[in-house]
């Protein structure tokens, strides 16, 4: 544990350098170990369906803040990092609400804004250069996603996540690594009401993890990995008064508890000094005990799950450099995840990327495609597009601006969560 005197020194030498470089665009340097970067993002965006509501989508004009600070401490036998970033939205304007619902325009206004969107983390490595070292990290975040209920005082789903997770690593020589450790995760999900937010569910996910890594090429490795996770929680089955709200559910949602299991193995490597690649293939399961949830009603779907022979799963990417200025990206991921509001989600999901940077002006595009297929006690397909688009101009040494758009649909066998939405947006972004 590390002593008063100890943190006062650091402290002291963080904050009073004698020392160092310090400037925009150079970083805060204390010393020749610690580098301190504070940034600010501030962006205006049109929104054309503020609420994704397929039906009566309403269009919305937001400002959008967000101050963060890193700092990253490496020394030969510790690296440290700690970073933390607040959100801010403050709508402007908002069009005309849909049919039936009367609330005036500055109270909407008021119901869009959020200002406790944060992501803030921390991570520690000891002895990294050592045959024993230690990592340890943790890191909660607080979004929130739109919704269609533009009647709400919160017309959005929020999600508070914090993962803590910790390894002990083990290298009996220079091309051999080897890790075994556990993770903890908690998720807190609420929901719009007419009143505001309120509580939907909240879970618990734990398990051990074990990495192999084998380094049979310079920057080139082998790698193998295994993820166990044990999903609980805290409501197994989430009643509602108004039966109306959930359909043919009958007032009852069911989230039974699971248990997954995942094994990866595959290589990853900077094959030419232009090229890398990594590619990733394994199996997985997801066994979900339908009797963990006690409902009245008559269901077969609660153990809906993922067997050995559906749960292949597949992580690749290949980036390609032709010049220190340009580099394009494509990425391609097979997976399964648990659901918040019903068990399971399988999903694939394409990613095309890429930039070029000339002078001063960086054009880039986007675009991802990702299908979903959820089962349990709420089963839909859906199927999400996302195009983007922007041109970024380096104004001075820690100052840019961004002028972009991105179009996004959801389809879906459930027609009550379809949506298209558009944005157009400007952002500034300076780095100490």
């Amino acid at each position: 544990m590390i002593g008063w005197g100890t943190a006062l020194v650091l402290m002291g030498t963080l904050l009073f350098p004698r020392t160092g470089v310090c400037g925009p665009g150079d970083h805060i340097r204390p010393n020749d170990s610690t580098v301190i970067t504070p940034s600010l993002t501030s962006r205006f965006a049109y929104r054309s369906n503020v609420y994704r509501s397929e039906a009566d989508p309403v269009y919305a004009g937001e400002l959008y803040l967000q101050p963060k600070l890193e700092i990253a401490v490496d020394t030969p036998q510790l690296d440290w990092g700690l970073d933390g970033a607040w959100g801010a939205r403050k709508f402007i304007f908002v069009g005309a609400p849909s049919d039936g619902v009367v609330i005036e325009t500055s109270e909407r206004l008021q119901n869009l804004d959020q200002f406790n969107e944060f992501n803030a983390g921390t991570g520690l490595v000891l002895f990294e250069r050592s045959v024993v070292g230690l990592e340890i990290s943790d890191r909660a975040t607080l979004r929130n996603n739109a919704a269609d209920a533009d009647y709400a005082q919160a017309p959005f789903t929020s999600q508070t996540r914090n993962r803590a997770s910790g390894a002990l690593r083990i290298s009996p020589g220079e091309a051999l690594e080897l890790k075994g450790g556990v993770t903890h995760t908690t998720d807190i999900f609420q929901t719009p009401t007419l009143d505001g937010l309120v509580r939907f569910n909240s879970r618990t996910i734990m398990g051990p993890t074990g990495d192999l890594r084998w380094n049979f090429f310079p920057r080139t490795s082998f790698v193998v990995s295994a993820v166990y996770e044990q999903v609980r929680w805290q409501d197994t089955v989430v009643s509602f008064e108004d039966d109306g709200e959930v359909g043919s559910l009958q007032n009852e949602l069911a989230l039974p508890n699971s248990d997954h299991l995942k094994i990866r193995s595959g290589f990853e490597g900077q094959l030419t000094k232009k090229l890398y690649i990594d590619v990733l293939l394994g199996a997985g399961q997801a066994i979900y005990d339908g009797s963990t949830s006690d409902v009245s009603k008559i269901d077969t779907n609660l153990n809906d799950g993922v067997s050995w022979k559906d749960g292949f799963l597949i992580a690749s990417q290949i980036r390609y450099k032709p010049s220190e200025q340009s580099n394009v990206g494509l990425s391609y991921r097979k997976d399964f995840l648990d659901a918040f509001f019903t068990n399971v989600v399988k999903y694939d999901t394409v990613q095309l990327s890429g930039s070029f940077r000339w002078a001063s002006v960086e054009p880039s595009l986007g675009y991802l495609l990702r299908t979903e297929r959820y089962s349990g006690d709420l089963s839909r397909d859906d199927i999400l597009n996302r195009f983007s688009g922007a041109v970024r101009l380096y104004a001075a040494q820690a100052s840019s601006f961004e002028l972009g758009m991105w179009w996004q649909e959801r389809a879906s066998s459930d027609v009550s969560v379809e949506y298209a939405d558009v944005s157009g947006f400007l952002t500034y972004d300076f780095v100490y």
